[in-house]
């Protein structure tokens, strides 16, 4: 391409092609710069928000999951990292927004199952429990002990721990 070059219209709509590709690529690039994002999340991004054509977009992600940019696994891994350590959200609950967020069941279940291998991860899961059931447990109106215990644990279960973990904190809860 030079000046004063005429352009038939099979090298123009390569031109213009290209240049799309790079311009969705930009934006996938600053869009996955903020956290990781799993294929699925780009792809909404790209045809729903951008008003990309869906081929280009899957050959576009195709492409950087080729030159490891963009990964499922990597994603999941980030997500059930950082739903562990800030906040309480339960193990159900991360599986529920991992699948939401397009990640295959086999990744979701290879990466919890990675995360609660040891004794110590339940061991702190069940800490985490009984800290946030005694911190709600000051909000939840009640009757008795028993209508206060039946609250914790719906809103806990709400949350997607998994029930003997919240038996297990609702027992050191109410040896206090």
């Amino acid at each position: 391409l030079f000046k004063n070059k005429e352009l038939n219209d099979d090298e123009k709509a390569s031109i213009e092609k290209i240049s799309i590709q790079n311009k969705l690529k930009d934006n996938v690039l600053r869009f996955i710069s903020l956290h990781p994002r799993s294929k699925r999340e780009i792809t909404d991004y790209l045809v729903k928000r951008k008003k990309a054509d869906k081929e280009i977009v899957l050959n576009l992600i195709q492409d950087l999951e080729q030159k490891g940019i963009i990964s499922d696994e990597k994603f999941a891994k980030w997500f059930v990292e950082n739903r562990k350590n800030y906040g309480a959200h339960g193990v159900n609950k991360i599986k529920a927004e991992l699948i939401k967020k397009g990640i295959d069941k086999e990744i979701i279940s290879d990466v919890l199952v990675s995360f609660s291998e040891s004794s110590e991860d339940r061991e702190a899961e069940i800490k985490k429990i009984s800290d946030y059931a005694q911190k709600i447990s000051k909000t939840i109106k009640h009757y008795d002990l028993k209508d206060l215990n039946q609250k914790i644990v719906k809103r806990l279960m709400g949350r997607g721990f998994q029930y003997e973990d919240i038996k297990k904190a609702m027992k050191i809860l109410n040896e206090y």
